[in-house]
């Protein structure tokens, strides 16, 4: 384990060097960047239409319309998928300010995590 005394009362009683709490600092780090890339892996794996979304996203920017031909399902349902991916910023509205036709791009982080899912499989 990690910690052995609590955070607190290292701080409190400074019985640590700097770079022993930079070193706990960038372990909590660490720790936080992965929950966040296993709550996305998961968030991904429940859902095969989501991944199919990206993958849609994946050589060029489209419009939900597109996309729901491509991947054989309700513009609201991907409306739904699109609010949920850009809130995880796996996606990004490129013109949010139109009504209609917005156009979507998958990003750097969508690839990444696109990838990871798609190795796993």
């Amino acid at each position: 384990m990690p910690f052995d005394i609590p955070l607190c009362t290292i701080i409190e009683n400074e019985e640590i060097s700097d770079e022993e709490l930079e070193k706990v600092i960038d372990e909590l780090e660490d720790l936080t960047d992965e929950k966040q890339d296993m709550e996305i892996i998961s968030l991904l794996s429940r859902s095969k239409k989501r991944l199919e979304v990206l993958e849609s996203l994946e050589n060029e920017n489209k419009i939900p319309s597109v996309i729901s031909k491509d991947i054989n399902d309700s513009s609201h349902h991907i409306s739904k998928y699109l609010k949920t991916l850009k809130e995880y910023g796996l996606v990004v509205c490129l013109n949010e300010n139109d009504k209609r036709y917005r156009y979507y791009s998958i990003t750097p982080k969508g690839i990444k995590y696109l990838n990871i899912v798609k190795n796993k499989k």
